[in-house]
């Protein structure tokens, strides 16, 4: 066995829950730490804490979680994120990445059932900014997909304000498994009452390997479910429990006020999402909060960390475009879409590297109607005793006469007994006159 601590894969066919102790010093028991399969040493079943919610992932993993808010769970990094072993490190060991949040889902129900609509899906995972080793690091919040009715639970208050004080009680919850050869009553939700706090943060002994986001329980609890809460002895919450030795000599849970401002922060969030007033607790905090300064609030804002005044979200989902690396959400990244605005299938008809579905196409002028020009207007150009019409027909051709008079070849001046045609204008005229005749035969 690897010396280190020892993490049950974050999505095991069963709950996480932390091992129980081995014969030998204390040292030595801290020094190998484990989660096992085992329901909370000594539990009850509970059917009335509501709150307490069980975890169940589709490929069959189960974990425990805290209802905080109307829509947000507490619970542990290591049941919704990737975990590159059972046996961890201090300082060494990393959490991979999360889960996609569609595939969890949280239960009021005090034990798991197989009927859809007692689940409650998820819409958002949240780990801890700062870094992600699997010690100090072991909590993270989830943000459900539609709100649980203060009618089936009521949510548990965060103890932000003070962190786990030496000695004082607290009750663990959860949804393990009896511990024996078969694995029998996994699912099911228990507690256990007068568990104690043995130390908190940096007061802790440095065998133990508690971090300062973390207190160190009692016995027994190391059996109980990882996720479940601490709850203390106002009903509050004040930790989510994360690993424990290879036994169940103690256990190890991070603490929320430790993670006040991160909490908080997420709390607002998830109102925000929920369309929900927020709790007293979560707006003592950083309800300001503008990490990018772009004048919304983090909790508001669809990308905390990077400036965007216009909140610009084209595909409408969790992230803003300044920091959503796939906009249209149409499974191609921006860089490599040629509509990254646009949902489309990447048809380019003309190759220009624009896709059809985005590409603009200039409107074509329309051309003004050019107006007929009457063959019987216009000036004339021949000047003298001619004045010929632009249009080339000949039929208006006028003659002065010796006398002054006009002489046309038209029909109307054709029956002027006064007036002798051309025989060369005429013969044009007829000329023009068969053209338009044969045109139409």
């Amino acid at each position: 066995m690897k010396r280190g601590l020892k993490c049950g894969g974050a999505l095991s066919a069963a709950l996480f829950v932390l091992a129980g102790c081995s014969g030998g010093s204390v040292e030595a028991e801290f020094s190998e730490q484990q989660i096992r399969r085992q329901e909370i040493s000594g539990g009850v079943q509970d059917s009335t804490s509501t709150s307490i919610m069980g975890m169940a992932a589709l490929n069959g993993g189960v974990c425990t979680g805290t209802l905080i808010a109307p829509n947000l769970v507490l619970t542990a990094q290591h049941c919704i994120a990737q975990v590159p072993s059972q046996y961890v490190q201090c300082g060494r060991t990393r959490f991979g990445a999360a889960y996609s949040a569609r595939n969890i889902f949280w239960t009021t129900r005090a034990y798991l059932t197989q009927n859809a609509n007692d689940y409650y899906g998820s819409r958002e995972i949240v780990v801890p900014p700062g870094g992600n080793d699997m010690c100090g690091y072991d909590i993270a919040l989830v943000i459900l997909s539609r709100a649980v009715p203060s009618s089936v639970a009521v949510p548990v208050q965060p103890r932000l304000g003070t962190p786990a004080t030496r000695n004082e009680g607290y009750t663990a919850i959860g949804y393990g498994h009896v511990g024996d050869a078969n694995s029998s009553g996994a699912g099911v939700r228990r507690r256990r009452e007068n568990r104690r706090v043995q130390c908190e943060g940096d007061s802790c002994p440095t065998w133990a390997q508690i971090q300062t986001t973390e207190f160190l329980g009692t016995d027994g609890t190391c059996q109980g479910d990882s996720g479940g809460p601490a709850i203390d002895s106002e009903g509050r919450v004040l930790g989510a429990l994360s690993r424990g030795p290879s036994g169940c000599g103690a256990a190890t849970y991070s603490g929320v006020a430790r993670w006040s401002d991160w909490i908080q922060e997420i709390a607002l969030r998830a109102a925000d999402q929920g369309g929900y007033e927020p709790a007293d607790w979560a707006l003592n905090g950083p309800a300001t909060l503008d990490d990018d300064q772009d004048g919304t609030a983090n909790y508001q804002d669809n990308c905390p960390f990077v400036s965007n005044p216009a909140q610009t979200n084209s595909d409408i989902d969790d992230f803003g475009d300044a920091c959503d690396d796939d906009d249209d959400n149409d499974g191609l990244a921006d860089d490599a879409d040629n509509c990254p605005t646009t949902p489309n299938d990447q048809t380019d008809t003309d190759g220009d590297g624009v896709g059809d579905a985005c590409e603009v196409v200039e409107p074509v002028e329309p051309v003004e109607p050019v107006e007929p020009v009457d063959p019987n207007e216009g000036g004339g150009t021949g000047g003298g005793d001619w004045d010929v019409d632009n249009d080339d027909d000949l039929l208006v051709i006028v003659e002065e006469d010796s006398r002054g008079n006009d002489s046309s070849c038209g029909a109307s001046t054709m029956g002027n007994t006064g007036a002798t045609p051309s025989p060369v204008l005429f013969g044009l005229a007829l000329l023009g006159f068969f053209g338009f005749r044969r045109r139409r035969d």
